[in-house]
């Protein structure tokens, strides 16, 4: 004989009330990608701890010159063009964000710790851009096939304008979009896997375990611009071959933490600010290729 139900029984509904939805202590917190370039540029913070610019002074490279004897050796004085290029420290960002009190108490997270990292990664994000963008101004460019990963024959290219231009082999670094690591790491013929093209793996963050033509290579998600390619339009990307004297950066307010109580907002300011200014140093010390 089946059991008949309890009528005092509490209902499904009512027992709800008691069974408590549960906050797991693993916040998923936003990814943070890669910065590359304060890491492969000039830093010259040191030249400019007040000012609104810095001039960089550049020397070009006198000729030698054939002497004979008998003739004076002043007559063979050649004069010396001298230059200057200049960083204006004109970024000024700021990333502010507020914790209200009772979010402050009640929650199980800490939230101001949170927050202020994410200011952080702003501040950093947009440095990194900025200093990227910088590279649309190099004297040359190499252009390959718009839609596509560049094969050897433009990477080598990229080599052979630095090394035209007696550009030091040390220093030198490629950064690339993430979309062209795949194209390399697929090309026929492994040229960027190869040990003739690569070397040991390296350790900074960003760094890609490879060297290409003696060069550690790089990814960034921050490098401008190309052209637009394809239907409907598609925007490539400017992928880089650098020299670290190509770009300079000075950092007057390096990202700097900064916390308060707020009595009229009831709640915890934070803010992650940052002052800098960056520009080209060596406009022919690196090599825009177009491509994917």
């Amino acid at each position: 004989m089946a059991a008949s139900p309890i009528a005092s029984l509490n209902t499904v509904t009512t027992d709800a009330q008691y069974l408590p939805v549960k906050w797991s202590p693993l916040v998923l917190k936003a990814t943070e990608k890669n910065f590359v370039a304060r890491g492969i540029f000039e830093n010259r913070t040191s030249d400019a701890p007040f000012g609104t610019a810095v001039h960089f002074p550049t020397r070009t490279h006198r000729d030698a010159q054939s002497f004979v004897a008998g003739y004076k050796l002043e007559e063979k004085l050649a004069a010396t063009t001298d230059t200057y290029t200049t960083i204006t420290i004109d970024q000024k960002y700021v990333s502010p964000f507020l914790i209200p009190n009772d979010l402050d108490v009640q929650s199980q997270y800490d939230n101001f710790a949170m927050e202020m990292a994410e200011s952080g990664y702003a501040i950093a994000k947009q440095m990194d851009t900025h200093i990227l963008s910088k590279s649309s101004a190099f004297t040359n460019t190499i252009q390959g096939v718009l839609g596509t990963s560049p094969t050897n024959i433009y990477l080598t290219a990229c080599k052979r304008v630095l090394d035209k231009l007696d550009v030091p082999d040390n220093d030198r670094a490629w950064i690339f979009d993430p979309t062209v690591i795949e194209g390399l790491l697929n090309l026929t013929g492994n040229y960027f896997t190869s040990m003739d093209f690569s070397g040991e793996k390296g350790l900074q963050s960003g760094q890609i375990g490879r060297m290409l033509l003696g060069s550690p290579v790089y990814q960034s998600n921050n490098l401008p611009d190309g052209p637009a390619y394809g239907s409907p339009a598609t925007t490539s990307k400017m992928n880089l071959y650098v020299h670290k004297q190509a770009i300079g950066y000075v950092a007057q307010t390096s990202p700097k933490v900064e916390s308060e109580y707020n009595l009229n907002m009831q709640g915890r300011l934070g803010n992650v600010r940052a002052m800098w200014g960056s520009g080209i140093l060596r406009g022919d010390h690196g090599v825009g290729l177009y491509g994917k």
